[in-house]
């Protein structure tokens, strides 16, 4: 059964154009070299090698994690769903049909994506606005691979549709004014996901192995979760990958195993209180009523929780800078917003 993935083809999907018409996806990560006899050994491996380069840069062990997947972990005959570049928020779905290989030719624009896989492309693209509004808010989260498995029936139809042409309900959407509550809720309502799922995966990924390097799936994830998701875990017969489990059991990993997790990054002890809050978010923005947020105040707070949150399990993962500094912006636009209600009604 194959797997479903978002691809960023660029930042922006800048390389979207040349990436469908040479008929493959690609990543870079300053990284210029054949991986060809290195993806031959372990993921530990391949980190001890890759880590210290990618620290030169300015990377890390995230980025040696997503340059890991996207050559060794994705298979042939896994589906990927990629923005492209255009007004109409339309994405580009196709199937991997072969495994990594090098190629160091440039771009247009003088730039390169050396390490690729080849992709058939469907002769039929999907649309922003045909879609469940869970898979438009996943499809938003900056990292370039995202799992979208849990939506692989929603996208098949989507396919089946005749969608050559740009959505009816996208050209017939008209641009209603909404209020600042309305609108901050529905921007905050994609950080507990998919945002903060896939920040929370990789560091994870790097965290949990520390803890039990033996076998750190049993002790840190299966052990810690037998009343949450042991039994998905084992009829679905998961290991060692995180990206299968649910959103909220992540966040509960990080308080389940805070003791082992607490020296490791040299945690506050108060850290552990923005943890609880951050499931007290996630929960709180799961069940929003169809009014959202009563109160400005109450968002406020819960961006704040949020930006704590990913400083604290900031290990310099993909874009997780950029999501911080959105967050900052966004508290700062909310406090103006609350400052002019407040002039409006003293």
């Amino acid at each position: 059964m194959p797997r479903y993935y978002k691809f960023m083809l660029g930042e922006k999907s800048k390389y979207a154009e040349e990436c469908y018409e040479g008929n493959f996806i690609g990543v870079w990560y300053e990284i210029e070299e054949d991986l060809t006899q290195v993806l031959t050994g372990t993921k530990e491996v391949f980190k001890e090698i890759y880590i210290p380069k990618l620290n030169e840069k300015n990377r890390g062990e995230t980025s040696c994690l997503q340059l890991w997947k996207f050559c060794n972990e994705l298979k042939i005959g896994d589906i990927v769903v990629c923005p492209d570049n255009d007004p109409y928020n339309s994405f580009f779905v196709g199937e991997i049909i072969s495994g990594y290989y090098y190629k160091m030719d440039k771009y247009k624009n003088e730039e390169i994506q050396p390490h690729r896989r080849q992709v058939k492309w469907c002769d039929k693209k999907i649309y922003k606005n045909d879609m469940s509004e869970e898979l438009k808010t996943t499809l938003k989260c900056p990292v370039t691979i995202v799992n979208l498995t849990r939506y692989s029936k929603e996208i098949e139809s989507l396919l089946q549709r005749n969608a050559n042409t740009v959505s009816n309900d996208y050209q017939a959407k008209s641009h209603e004014e909404i209020s600042p509550k309305e609108k901050y809720t529905e921007i905050i309502k994609k950080y507990p996901h998919p945002i903060i799922p896939e920040m929370l995966v990789q560091f994870l990924e790097e965290t949990l192995p520390q803890i039990s390097k033996d076998n750190w799936w049993d002790k840190t994830v299966k052990d810690k979760i037998k009343n949450l998701e042991l039994s998905k875990i084992e009829r679905e017969k998961i290991n060692n990958n995180l990206d299968e489990i649910s959103n909220d059991v992540l966040l509960y990993l990080v308080e389940l195993n805070w003791k082992e997790i607490f020296p490791i990054h040299s945690f506050l002890p108060q850290d552990r209180t923005v943890v609880s809050e951050m499931i007290n978010v996630r929960n709180r923005i799961a069940h929003l009523s169809k009014n959202g947020y009563k109160k400005l105040d109450e968002i406020l707070h819960d961006f704040n929780t949020i930006l704590r949150f990913l400083k604290i399990i900031d290990i310099k993962q993909e874009n997780i800078q950029n999501i911080i500094d959105e967050l900052e912006e966004n508290k700062r636009n909310i406090m103006k917003d609350i400052l002019q209600e407040n002039e409006q009604n003293p």
